[in-house]
């Protein structure tokens, strides 16, 4: 760079050799070549940390051509170059930088659509292209997401891109153990015996306790006073007596009420009779059954 020209602006040839005569110094084309100004502010030319030089040659419109070229990249790297037109006012000398080509953001045609699917719900929905990559940012720790698990629940973001919830906990039903989340559905569960599911919903646990004595009558499970015994499903049968997903099943059966103190069951109600002297021989607390 010749010492004539200053760094700051660009000046006309022909006002630049003047400049170098005044200054003892005669600025030579033929050995030195095109005047090459160091560009260190931004304002001036493309955006930089690191000094630039700009290459010029004059147009048929009277500007100037010129290609900044960066002297040191900001990582050590290789020089980058950008194209673009530069005109000198006659009256300060000053250049301006126009861009033609390279110079401008990246636009969503360089990532070949808009930014707009990012990797999970806990990235913001829209994103910036870069190069020709969208970049997202991910959201805060408390913002809700779904995690794609059927079997957690109150999912939220971590603040890097994640999402995660609590597993659920599967109550255990009524007369039941055991049991996990399966497909988002509690399942897995076992009845404690004597007790079955005879309606199919864990909801309510298992419900019926089966082949014990003394569990219900004609209004159905009852087993502080009834003197029939539970099964599941139905039967046709003149001593069962169906309540949709069990039946109670009626025979004779005897019952110690206290000390030389029985009571039989009633046929027609399911019930027991009230104590009376008696005793009740091979029908105490008779399982009845089909």
């Amino acid at each position: 760079m010749s010492p004539c020209i200053s760094s700051a602006t660009l000046l006309p040839l022909s006002l630049s050799l003047l400049l170098g005569c005044a200054l003892g110094e005669q600025y030579d084309s033929a050995t030195k070549g095109p005047a090459k100004p160091t560009i260190s502010s931004a304002a001036d030319g493309p955006d930089s940390d690191t000094d630039m030089e700009m290459d010029t040659d004059e147009t048929s419109e009277g500007g100037t051509e010129a290609t900044w070229v960066t002297s040191e990249s900001q990582s050590g790297g290789d020089a980058t170059s950008d194209s673009g037109e530069v005109t000198t006012s006659p009256a300060t000398g000053n250049a301006t930088w126009t861009t033609s080509s390279g110079s401008g953001p990246t636009t969503d045609d360089d990532c070949g659509g808009p930014c707009d699917t990012p990797p999970s719900d806990c990235y913001d929905a829209i994103g910036e292209c870069s190069g020709s990559e969208c970049l997202y940012y991910p959201l805060g720790s408390d913002a809700a997401c779904d995690d794609g698990d059927p079997c957690t629940e109150a999912d939220v973001c971590d603040g890097d891109g994640g999402c995660a919830g609590a597993v659920i906990e599967c109550a255990t039903p009524p007369h039941a153990s055991g049991g996990s989340c399966v497909d988002g559905a509690c399942t897995g569960f076992a009845c404690e015996d004597p007790w079955e599911n005879c309606d199919g919903d864990w909801g309510n646990g298992c419900e019926v306790p089966t082949g014990i004595a003394n569990q219900c009558d004609v209004n159905g499970l009852n087993p502080d006073g009834g003197c029939w015994t539970a099964y599941c499903g139905s039967l046709n049968d003149p001593k069962a007596h169906n309540f949709g997903d069990f039946y109670c099943y009626d025979c004779s059966t005897c019952h110690q009420a206290g000390e030389g103190m029985v009571q039989w069951c009633n046929h027609d109600t399911g019930n027991w009779y009230p104590p009376e002297p008696n005793s009740c021989g091979m029908w105490l607390d008779l399982v009845c059954a089909p």
